[in-house]
């Protein structure tokens, strides 16, 4: 989960310099529409502004994304201002969903249920009818719970991929584009302006889909904890 944390924070720090790169243009554009009349000094203060505060962003941005690195570093036995090759998460397994079947692992989930096999190894120790029967109730329960649980996880992980697939649409219309703003600007017939507009949707597209690679992955992992026992939604 902190590999995960991290690599997002990454592509969010990518993401913000984008758009900073954007407000930068933005209140150029403005300071020249200003020089002939065609813009108040309030636009220049207000793009001035958008640019200052998405500086202050990006420097909270940094300071979460040290942070996360700090944790990572001391979780895996380096010193807190460690500088280790961090290697990217492994990019999800889409064949890997047509595999998981909540129906057939369903037995499987209970047999391997923490709490299952919690009442049951308690159910040995029960003289008494009426807890013997509260105990069963419990049991059952609990199967009921990882079921649920699994069920869940799986619409889950349905849900991550379609996100999955929708960003990817939108990241190869924003790579259009961008192209298309970049011969546009490479013959005259387009600003500045216009090509970090376009860059801007890309990046932004391009980690979006990254970030929805992430979210499926650990909607996946989340399905094989579950078979594995671990409740990870009710």
């Amino acid at each position: 989960q902190l590999m995960v944390t991290y690599e997002q924070s990454q592509y969010n720090l990518e993401t913000l310099q984008s758009t900073r790169d954007l407000l930068e243009a933005q209140y150029q554009a403005v300071q020249a529409q200003q020089a002939v009349g065609m813009a108040t000094q309030i636009d220049v203060l207000n793009a001035q502004k958008s640019v200052q505060d998405q500086d202050s962003a990006i420097l909270s941005a940094q300071k979460s994304a040290e942070n996360v690195h700090r944790g990572l570093c001391l979780m895996l036995g380096w010193d807190v201002d460690a500088q280790p090759e961090i290697m990217p998460v492994p990019e999800p397994d889409l064949s890997r969903i047509d595999s998981m079947n909540p129906e057939a692992d369903s037995q499987t989930a209970a047999a391997n249920n923490y709490d299952v096999k919690y009442y049951e190894k308690k159910a040995g120790n029960l003289s008494s009818q009426d807890l013997v029967e509260a105990n069963q109730v419990a049991i059952q329960d609990a199967k009921d719970t990882a079921l649920r649980s699994l069920r869940t996880q799986y619409d889950t992980v349905l849900t991550a991929r379609d996100a999955l697939n929708a960003a990817q649409i939108q990241l190869e219309t924003a790579a259009v584009d961008l192209n298309e703003a970049a011969v546009k600007k490479s013959v005259g017939q387009g600003t500045e302006l216009e090509y970090k507009t376009a860059e801007n949707a890309y990046i932004s597209a391009k980690n979006s889909v990254n970030s929805q690679k992430l979210q499926l992955l650990l909607a996946m992992e989340g399905y094989d904890w579950n078979v594995k026992g671990l409740t990870t939604s009710n």
